[in-house]
Formats: C-alpha cells, sequence, structure tokens
C-alpha cells in the first residue's frame, strides 16, 4: 500500500488496510514522497503514521522517495514482499496445530462468560492465513483470547510482520 507523505494519512488508508486484513493479504506500507518532507516534519509524520496502523501491528513500513537516485530501498521493498509472499502460502497441518494448541487451550483456557466455560475441539487452517477454532460456545470469545491464539501462532510458526492471521471460533 503506498502512502503520499505530503497528503498524510487518508480516511480511505484505513478502510484499505481493513480489506487487505480481512481477506487475509499480506501487505507493507510505502510511504512516498518523503523526500518532500522537512526535516523537523519526519518525526511527527513517522509517529502519526505508526499511531495510525497500530491496530494491526507488526506492518512493514518503508519511507520512501520514487525519484530517489538510491535504488537499495527498492531491494528492500522487493525482498520484503517476496518474503511476506512466501509465508503467506505457508499451510500448517491440522495435526501440528492441534498438538501444540489444544495443550495451549487447555492451560490458558478463554475466561468463563455468565458461568459458561468455553471448550475448545480442535483447530484447522481453512485457509490462506485464516484459523477456525472449533468450541462450544464461539460467541462469547472475546478479541483478546484471540489476540493472544494470534501472537501463539505467530511465536511458533514465525510468520512475517505484514501478514494477517485471522482467527474464527465456530460451534461444534
Amino acid at each position: 500500500m503506498v502512502i503520499d507523505a505530503v497528503s498524510g494519512w487518508e480516511k480511505q488508508d484505513m478502510n484499505i488496510l481493513r480489506i487487505l486484513k480481512k481477506n487475509g493479504k499480506g501487505f507493507i506500507v510505502i510511504v512516498n514522497k518523503w523526500d518532500l518532507i522537512e526535516k523537523i516534519e519526519k518525526k511527527k509524520n513517522e509517529k502519526k503514521i505508526k499511531e495510525k496502523i497500530s491496530y494491526f501491528e507488526d506492518i512493514p513500513i518503508f519511507f520512501f522517495s520514487a525519484f530517489s537516485k538510491e535504488k537499495k530501498e527498492i531491494l528492500k521493498i522487493m525482498e520484503e514482499l517476496m518474503r511476506i509472499n512466501e509465508n503467506c502460502k505457508r499451510k500448517i497441518k491440522t495435526k501440528v496445530l492441534n498438538d501444540l494448541f489444544l495443550p495451549i487451550i487447555f492451560n490458558n483456557p478463554p475466561p468463563k462468560v455468565n458461568g459458561k466455560q468455553i471448550k475448545v475441539k480442535y483447530c484447522t487452517q481453512f485457509s490462506k492465513m485464516r484459523f477456525v477454532f472449533i468450541s462450544n460456545n464461539p460467541k462469547y470469545v472475546k478479541d483478546s483470547y484471540k489476540r493472544f491464539l494470534e501472537n501463539k501462532l505467530r511465536g511458533y510458526f514465525s510468520f512475517l510482520k505484514g501478514i494477517p492471521i485471522n482467527i474464527y471460533f465456530k460451534n461444534a
């Protein structure tokens, strides 16, 4: 995703990021025309952009100028995109996921809601970076617990920055 450094972050940029995440697309953010920003403003603009995308966690950001004579940054961007693309194609076998995650969930279960315990029966990867956890009370699983599982997935399987992981809970 390319953002114009002069125009700054626009409302539509956030909508595009949400669509990318929802569809499980790997992505990076490139801030173009970085050479047109005054040195003093660069820190402030960089901080604003990082704050805007903090919801998405771990998105690689490149500050770039298309007219720069330095082509090293283009190579870095292309290398990162290729790594993300390869990482997005990974498929984790259901047995591997269950052998790893069922003990984690048993030792760190989702919090009870209205006295109802959530029990996860199994988990699987059903498409690119989309994981489903089959349980008895999926509607009670909070986003914080989904983030906990996402962090475990990232840690155990070394998923790169820029790869959205979607976690769903479904009825058994």
